[in-house]
């Protein structure tokens, strides 16, 4: 019974460790970069967030937000075709 109750609380201890290294990003954005993820479409926003680096890594903050600043260059109406073509010809192919 104890070794089923340790079993537990370590899986639990495991999945809060990997919950809390997830990065909250929007705290770390800059104004105009929020107004630019708000202005994507929520499967682009989502695209974002969970985009990997190169190596399999998450896409860290400083990643992102260097995203966003290239998207905040293009009007609001440009944003999705632009990070589309980013995406499709730029980046690692994404999941």
């Amino acid at each position: 019974m104890r070794l089923l109750l340790l079993t537990g609380f370590l899986s639990l201890s495991i999945l809060a460790a990997a919950v809390a290294c997830a990065e909250d990003c929007s705290a770390k954005f800059t104004d105009e970069q929020r107004k630019t993820f708000a202005s994507l479409t929520p499967d682009d926003q989502q695209t974002i967030v969970k985009m990997k680096m190169k190596n399999g890594a998450p896409a860290n903050c400083d990643f992102q937000a260097g995203l966003l600043e290239m998207l905040g260059n293009f009007p609001p109406e440009d944003r999705a075709k632009s990070f589309h073509q980013l995406l499709k010809g730029t980046f690692v192919k994404q999941d």
